[in-house]
């Protein structure tokens, strides 16, 4: 299992091809296993809950790493991704508006930018007559 550490698809293929091995090992071989993963803080926990070393599976607790570790992948690409999105968005913004003024001023309308700057619905309607 300890070759598996950090490759967690084929740790779950090993757990559940050898899912009777590893529910009957003892405690202190479930731990000894668990701290060489690293894991041992999170599975003790999980021990705990079940109630002792006689209940606790093995497979469910490599299922449950597993799913949580999914979990905060997916919370942290959401994140990335919202921060990155954000970013773009801004960028966006500043790109148009810098574009809309520049046009404004070629066109000698400061008249427009102060009321552009100010009136998000002229704002709107300006982009939309300007095609940006």
């Amino acid at each position: 299992m300890l070759k598996y550490k950090s490759d967690k698809a084929a740790l779950y293929r090993y757990a559940q091809e050898n899912r009777t091995e590893l529910r009957d090992m003892d405690g202190t071989a479930k731990l000894a296993l668990l701290s060489m993963m690293g894991e041992q803080k999170r599975l003790q926990k999980m021990m705990e809950e079940a109630g002792g070393e006689e209940e606790f599976d093995m497979c469910k607790a490599i299922d449950d790493l597993i799913a949580d570790g999914e979990s905060r992948g997916f919370e942290r690409g959401d994140k990335s991704g919202f921060e990155r999105g954000n970013r773009q968005g801004f960028e966006r913004g500043e790109r148009q508006l810098s574009s809309l003024i520049s046009r404004l001023l070629a066109e000698n309308r400061p008249d427009l930018i102060a009321l552009a700057v100010s009136d998000p619905d002229v704002r709107a309607r300006l982009y939309k007559s300007y095609n940006l």
